[in-house]
């Protein structure tokens, strides 16, 4: 018996040890694919053949970094792709083509007649089994295959570019984002950006001045829809999604964030009642602000300033803005009012809001302050 286990034992251990190495083998082998090539010619000789073919399960989105300089009033936009590939084929050492083509798989069907007339009801129908022949199945699965359509890649722009990458990459097939540099261009106040880095601030909501970029598409290419991270002076802002796409030299309005070396105050400096009248009183309660603007910066800025005051509903009431005058700001119908700041190097402004409510005396009304 102790003579059998020593067997039985040698030979679970050879057992095991052959499992081991089938794993080991499998581990290491690799998948290959296997291309055939018929050529023919009218003489025998050697040649050099390009092969390309088509590969499932490899696509590539943009992304965008936009880089603000607020002490220099430039803006770096600087465009990525994103490369993810599972095609079960590792890309070592290859030189990539990026391209913003489209890829269609399928025809545009034809029009049949619309026809109308009266309703019949149907005959009642018998169904039967029925065989399908090879060649009724294979113009079934040619009509479906017809139908297909891949979905695109990027979104459809008014033209396609490529950008041919100099460097030459690895991309692994792990299904898994490989970011690639493609383009870079560095926006000024110039001719197509009088405007870049626009300053606004609405004291009355909050107690920031906010960055708007305003600029034109600086590519000869559309800017597709993609994530764009936002850095303000070497900060990270945030992401925001790009979600359309934008011609070349078309209009952008990108949300920069907030400009802390920028301070903005709104205070309440008078607010009383007055009652005039001697039979029919009247009363008018007024309200004086003050908004103050202190640039922070090395450099001249440019702020627009946006507060309102009241406007009446009911003939009973009257509002009256007493300040600013149209010369100071530009005042709209519907009482909002915009003033535009040339703002020296750490200038202090102050702004003056005065305006006032007027209703007969014991009148309830809403919406004041």
């Amino acid at each position: 018996m102790a003579e059998i286990e020593i067997k039985l034992n040698k030979i679970k251990e050879e057992k095991s040890n052959l499992e081991k190495e089938l794993a080991s083998i499998g581990r290491k082998q690799e998948r290959v694919k296997n291309i055939i090539i018929t050529v023919y010619g009218q003489r025998e000789e050697e040649v050099q053949l390009e092969v390309g073919y088509l590969v499932n399960n490899a696509m590539w989105t943009p992304q965008y970094d936009i880089h603000v300089d607020t002490s220099s009033g430039t803006m770096s936009f600087d465009v990525y792709a994103s490369i993810t590939q599972n095609t079960g084929e590792d890309w070592r050492d290859v030189g990539l083509i990026i391209s913003t083509s489209k890829p269609v798989v399928g025809k545009l069907k034809e029009l049949t007649p619309w026809y109308v007339d009266i309703y019949k009801p149907r005959e009642p129908v018998v169904y039967k089994s029925m065989e399908f022949s090879k060649s009724m199945v294979a113009d079934m699965k040619k009509e479906m295959a017809e139908d297909v359509q891949l979905e695109p890649e990027i979104n459809e722009g008014a033209t396609s570019f490529e950008f041919i990458l100099k460097d030459i990459l690895t991309v692994l097939a792990d299904n898994q984002p490989h970011r690639v540099f493609l383009t870079s261009k560095i926006v000024d106040n110039g001719e197509k950006n009088s405007k870049l880095l626009e300053y606004v601030t609405i004291p009355k909501l909050s107690p920031f001045v906010f960055i708007t970029g305003n600029l034109k598409n600086p590519f000869h290419f559309p800017i597709f829809s993609g994530e764009m991270n936002i850095y303000l002076d070497r900060r990270f802002v945030r992401s925001e999604q790009l979600t359309r796409t934008f011609a070349p030299g078309e209009d952008m309005l990108i949300p920069l964030g907030i400009d802390e070396s920028i301070k903005v105050d709104r205070r309440l400096i008078k607010k009383f009642t007055e009652y005039a009248g001697i039979v029919s009183k009247t009363e008018k309660l007024l309200y004086e602000y003050e908004i103050t603007i202190k640039n922070g910066k090395s450099r001249a800025v440019n702020i627009t300033v946006k507060d309102n005051y009241p406007i009446s509903q009911n003939e009973q009431i009257k509002t009256f803005l007493e300040q600013p005058s149209e010369k100071e700001a530009e005042i709209s119908k519907d009482g909002i009012i915009t003033w535009k700041l040339d703002m020296a190097p750490k200038e202090t402004k102050k702004l003056t809001q005065k305006f006032s409510i007027e209703y007969p005396k014991g009148l309830r009304i809403t919406g004041k302050e």
